[in-house]
């Protein structure tokens, strides 16, 4: 017999639930869906509407070609390849071009809330400051 994809889940207790519920508590469709769009817009590769924000934006491609559209060359080498590292590397730029476009460490996520899917409440947030701070800086 084979487990069901609930069988999968790990429960969360504690601390970790009261978080977790704390997060999902946060998550604004709305903004998600006004960020994926302007990320859209911006780099020209619309979010399928059959994959997650998460999906998406986990190789870190589409979010190093957002850096690029808002300053050119701001990623130098974006990886298309499948491994773990490089999508990481990608990430890890994108977070880099975000702070040379002047959003705040504390309007950043890390790798893995996105990579994981760990906070994607945070990941949007970056998404959202770092269309301010362009906005501010033109």
């Amino acid at each position: 017999e084979s487990a069901g994809a609930e069988d999968d889940v790990v429960p969360t207790y504690g601390l970790d639930k009261e978080i977790a519920a704390a997060m999902a508590a946060k998550q604004d469709p709305k903004l998600e869906a006004e960020v994926c769009n302007w990320v859209g817009v911006i780099t020209g590769t619309p979010k399928p509407a059959e994959v997650s924000t998460q999906e998406w934006l986990k190789s870190g491609v589409v979010l190093c070609q957002l850096a690029n559209k808002l300053r050119a060359g701001a990623v130098k080498k974006v990886n298309t390849g499948k491994l773990a590292f490089m999508q990481m590397e990608n990430i890890g730029n994108f977070l880099a071009a975000c702070r040379d476009l002047g959003v705040g460490e504390s309007n950043l996520f890390s790798t893995v809330d996105l990579y994981e899917g760990k906070n994607m409440v945070q990941v949007v947030l970056a998404l959202y400051s770092l269309g301010g701070a362009v906005q501010v800086s033109e």
